[in-house]
Order: C-alpha cells, then structure tokens, then sequence
C-alpha cells in the first residue's frame, strides 16, 4: 500500500513540474512577443516586409569587418600571437625530360604504299600491329629512315636501328 501511495504522489508531482514549465513558456514567448511588437515584424521573409530600422524592435547591430583587425593581428590561437608569415610555394625542380625507353618492337616487313616505303613493324608489349612512314612517330619515337631491310627511329637524339629478321 505504503508503495502504490508513493508511486501516485510520484506522478502528480511530475505532473505539476510539467504543468509549471509549460506555464513558463507560455509566459516567456508572450512577453518577448510584447517586447519585438509582434512574430512577423520584418523578419517574415515575406516581399514588401519592412526590415525594422535601428533602434527599433528586432534590429541588431553587425560589426564592421575592421572592428576584427585586432583578432587578425594578434590570432589567439597562436603561441606567439603574431599571424604566420606568408609561405612562398618553391616552384618544383623541373627535371629533364628523359628519352623514352626503347619500344619491344620487331620489324616485320617493308611495304611501299603510293610510291613510299613502310615498316610493318609487331609490337610485342602492345600485341598490334604498327605502320610507320618517314616522318610518323609512335610512342614519342619517329621514323628516320625507312630502308629496305631496316628502319632507323630517334628520340631525343637516340637513334635505334631495327633491321628486318632473315630466317
């Protein structure tokens, strides 16, 4: 018995807490209602809403960006309270284009095409077949010469000969 009388003044206090706060609320949210005049005086985001003007309900003052240079001279969150100095980025060294690595390519056959020699050539890491007339390049290298039983390629100044394979 003694354990249901406590269990009941448990909920009726509980119940007039509750009571009480919502009491408050409605009586803080009516006095700030009085004091800005009203929910929707400028501040309804609604077109042709006057903003309210300085000195009147719900304006508030915004600092100027200079009322902060002190914060920006002195950062508070640096042990000297001094700003970093500014950091000038050191370009990359530039290091020297290196030829390319010599193509694993097998001269297959020479053909002539409109008066021009063509190598025929396999390229082994690929596993295609290339066509190269003086002049073309492929895979930065560039066809020299193209001869009969060989062909020259250069790249940056290396010259490779390939010549045709006699079985």
């Amino acid at each position: 018995m003694r354990r249901q009388q406590q269990g009941i003044w448990m909920v009726g206090l509980v119940v007039c807490v509750a009571m009480l706060c919502a009491w408050l609320w409605f009586e803080l949210t009516r006095e700030l209602t009085r004091q800005t005049g009203s929910h929707s005086a400028g501040t309804s985001g609604q077109p042709g809403a006057a903003e309210p003007q300085r000195g009147q309900a719900g304006w508030t003052a915004v600092a100027d960006v200079d009322d902060y240079a002190a914060m920006v001279e002195r950062p508070l969150f640096s042990e000297t309270r001094r700003p970093p100095a500014p950091q000038v980025a050191e370009p990359a060294p530039v290091s020297p284009p290196r030829p390319a690595a010599r193509p694993d390519w097998r001269l297959v056959g020479v053909v002539i095409v409109d008066g021009q020699p063509r190598a025929v050539l396999w390229d082994e890491r690929e596993g295609r077949y290339l066509r190269l007339r003086e002049g073309d390049v492929a895979n930065g290298w560039t066809a020299v010469e193209v001869e009969a039983q060989r062909l020259t390629i250069e790249n940056m100044g290396q010259r490779h000969e390939l010549a045709l394979r006699r079985y």
